[in-house]
């Protein structure tokens, strides 16, 4: 806050979580205070700046927003986001063993969020593509991907996923995003994409 300036306060309650913003930050957070069914606003006399008083003016009420936890736009995660965009989720954090098609153990953190989005959309279909950089040769890579492809189906399928809206299709290395001259490109490369169908 500016000595001699006006500062915008906002306040949110809902329920039991509380977040109060200055200037448009966020300042506090309380996901889950012990308040009753009230917020009490109350000016102290702090002195101000060398003794110039403090004054609160414009106030606005509203009621209604959006009920605690209701996700709107903004909380969209990034599945949901990407596919009400573009029509698919792109990945490069769907990560496997070097030239094989066993997934990675922090692979399964993304999948997850893939398997949630589907589980509340129960009528999407995905076609599950596996992309992998131009490092051996297309008689190697082909088969790899369509393998990892695979293997993320079957970890969708283990989180409760319904198998039948998820189609494998491996892609090797022929459509790739990024130069794959360099290390930096080829990461890019190496990815998952969700396509909805």
């Amino acid at each position: 806050m500016k000595k001699n300036d006006w500062s915008h306060f906002a306040l949110s309650f809902n329920k039991r979580a509380i977040k109060i913003y200055i200037n448009g930050k966020r300042v506090i957070n309380i996901p889950n205070s012990q308040a009753a069914d009230r917020v009490k606003i109350h000016q102290a006399d702090w002195g101000g700046f060398h003794g110039n008083k403090n004054y609160m003016s414009n106030f606005r009420f509203a009621k209604g927003g959006n009920e605690l936890y209701e996700r709107n736009a903004t909380d969209m995660s990034a599945v949901e986001k990407a596919i009400a965009e573009t029509g698919k989720f792109v990945t490069n954090n769907i990560l496997f063993e070097t030239a094989k098609a066993t997934l990675k153990p922090e692979s399964m953190e993304e999948i997850q969020k893939v398997a949630e989005y589907m589980k509340k959309n129960p009528s999407v279909r995905f076609e599950v593509q596996g992309h992998t950089d131009n490092q051996g040769s297309d008689a190697v890579n082909d088969p790899l991907s369509q393998q990892r492809a695979e293997a993320v189906v079957k970890a969708l399928e283990g989180l409760g996923v319904d198998g039948f809206n998820l189609r494998a299709v491996g892609k090797g290395s022929h459509e790739p995003v990024a130069d794959n001259k360099t290390e930096a490109g080829r990461a890019k490369n190496r990815r998952v994409e969700f396509i909805k169908k």
